[in-house]
């Protein structure tokens, strides 16, 4: 198993994930790894990334409607005995300006944390867990299916 402690997305062309899995030979050790590459993930990712502005919104009190035009652009990850941390990081285009805003999220408390100051909303936590599921698979190997032309043959 592997715990995810950054997911980023580059440009939007570009992915970079960050994480950890037991040592082999000694289990009180973690290997750190690191996943950077111009292979295209599932289109699943970008949907599951995506999906977490509303979510955003909610946790930082800000009116649900901020989610149009808002894009997650990464999440970084931090791992307890109790719980899990997620900070998004998140660019908002702004009618009037060349540039996004951009902001981080306070931590937003996965795991072992319900109904304490900080913690998400079971939704929330679902949607993160479905980006972290994706992720898992992009370093595993599965990609975006490509296409080939061989000049109209099938």
């Amino acid at each position: 198993m592997i715990d995810i402690t950054m997911i980023r997305l580059v440009k939007g062309e570009k992915i970079k994930i960050h994480y950890r899995k037991q040592n082999a030979g000694d289990m009180t050790l973690n290997d750190e790894f690191t996943v950077q590459s111009w292979d295209k993930p599932r289109p699943e990712l970008y949907e599951t990334i995506t999906a977490l502005a509303p979510h955003v919104c909610a946790f930082c009190d800000l009116p649900a409607e901020y989610a149009g035009g808002m894009q997650v652009t990464a999440l970084s990850l931090s791992y307890t005995a109790d719980t899990i941390s997620v900070i998004a990081h998140v660019e908002k285009y702004i009618v009037n300006s060349q540039k996004p805003f951009t902001f981080s999220t306070p931590p937003m408390m996965l795991a072992g944390s319900s109904g304490r100051p900080g913690a998400c909303t079971p939704e929330a936590a679902k949607a993160i867990n479905e980006v972290l599921k994706e992720a898992a698979l992009y370093v595993n190997g599965d990609r975006a299916q490509v296409g080939f032309d061989f000049g109209g043959m099938k």
